[in-house]
């Protein structure tokens, strides 16, 4: 079996670092760095400096990524169109009939779960429980309109300090019967990769996101990735044949129900994988199981931050 083509991710100098302003809004800052699509805070141009800057503006970063970068922006707009879910990122205004190109989309508070995962507040198990049945009642949405995500990864997961998740970079996803030519290349983060997204003769579906997802709750209970070679050629092999290391061991207090949905999550086979709407209702049984933790803090399960775990 022939592996999919790598898209190769070479930092881009942004094309719009000089640019304060798109049409009517004013960009007041760039939200980190987005490969394709970098997202700016703005506000309205018609507000004074000091107004609320609520908005984000998301547009290509150069001129040889726009053919790409607008087929993204056109998906995150279809998926807002056709889906309407709490966790899943809204587009508000969309414009891509002429250029610039450009989409317009309520600015959150709070941070990626990169950075929320770290913090003491989160480590709670019931608390993070609640987060990823968050992220899988997204899913539920996205894959019941006929998407996939295609990039489920630290970065992309959004958290409120209240602690409401949200799925965003919605540009990547796809539809499977239509995006046939879309899937020939593998553009995701390749550490939290499906073993069929690797594969050009193996067709990706809703399940590729729940391999992801898994990966990324393995690390978040565990405090690792499931698979750490040193090259990009021996984690395409392990993601497609290693087995991961066993959570039991990692973690030993974990409840078995829950190392047993995170075993299902990471299985090579897609089918052997739980559907979005069984994982969310498996993981609001695991928070209500544990929810006593969060009354009885000397018993609650601590876990480890992915950022703090010692490499072996």
């Amino acid at each position: 079996m022939s592996t999919r083509n790598l898209e190769k991710h070479k930092p881009r100098r942004s094309a719009h670092s000089a640019v304060s302003s798109i049409e009517e809004w004013e960009l007041v800052a760039e939200l980190g760095r987005g490969r394709w699509l970098p997202p700016y805070r703005a506000r309205p141009r018609r507000l004074p400096p000091t107004g609320p800057a609520d908005y984000v503006v998301k547009m290509p970063i150069e001129a040889s990524d726009s053919e790409l970068a607008t087929r993204m922006l056109r998906r995150e707009a279809a998926i807002s169109q056709q889906v309407a879910h709490p966790h899943l990122q809204t587009v508000l205004s969309v414009h891509l009939d002429s250029a610039p190109n450009y989409l317009v989309l309520p600015y959150l508070a709070g941070g990626t779960w990169t950075e929320f995962s770290t913090s003491p507040r989160w480590r709670l198990l019931p608390r993070r429980l609640w987060i990823f049945r968050q992220l899988a009642e997204g899913l539920r949405a996205l894959h019941g309109a006929g998407w996939i995500h295609g990039d489920i990864a630290p970065g992309n997961v959004h958290v409120a300090t209240s602690g409401h998740a949200t799925l965003i970079d919605l540009g990547m996803s796809y539809r499977r019967e239509t995006d046939c030519d879309y899937q020939a290349s593998f553009r995701g983060t390749l550490q939290y990769a499906a073993p069929e997204s690797l594969v050009s003769s193996r067709p990706i579906g809703p399940c590729s996101d729940i391999y992801s997802l898994g990966v990324l709750l393995f690390q978040t209970l565990s405090g690792r990735l499931p698979f750490r070679p040193s090259d990009q050629a021996h984690l395409v092999r392990a993601h497609r044949c290693a087995t991961p290391p066993s959570l039991r061991r990692l973690v030993p207090q974990l409840p078995s129900g829950l190392v047993c949905l995170v075993e299902q999550m990471l299985a090579k086979e897609p089918l052997r994988r739980p559907l979005a709407e069984e994982l969310a209702k498996r993981l609001i049984d695991l928070e209500v199981a544990t929810f006593s933790e969060t009354l009885c803090p000397g018993a609650a399960v601590q876990l480890v931050s992915p950022c703090t775990r010692k490499v072996a």
